[in-house]
């Protein structure tokens, strides 16, 4: 839930970050290049995030919680049944989860 939370409260902060730069480049005699140059990478690493993360994320969780449900629900009978699948569909979703986690760490680089 804490991180449903602050998933949904991230274009609130992307936007407190882009009214600090603003601050900032009031407060600092700030070279033009460099000030455009930083927000330049923020908005771009917002827009990836916004579109891109953000819902795939979300769609990422809600698979994984679909899935643990399901699994908590089944009989050992029905489990067994379908644990070929199962399988197969544990490995995809460690595999989305890695690229989202990369994704995450690549995105971190650019504050």
């Amino acid at each position: 839930k804490v991180f449903h939370a602050n998933l949904e409260a991230a274009p609130v902060h992307l936007k407190n970050a882009v009214t600090a730069l603003r601050a900032c480049y009031l407060q600092f005699e700030v070279k033009n290049e460099d000030f455009r140059k930083l927000r330049d990478t923020v908005y771009v690493s917002a827009v990836v995030f916004k579109h891109g993360m953000m819902p795939t994320s979300k769609q990422y969780l809600s698979d994984i919680g679909s899935f643990f449900t399901t699994f908590v629900d089944l009989s050992f009978e029905d489990w067994y049944e379908v644990l070929d699948d199962n399988w197969e569909e544990s490995n995809k979703a460690e595999k989305r989860g890695l690229v989202l986690g990369e994704a995450y760490t690549d995105i971190r680089k650019d504050f």
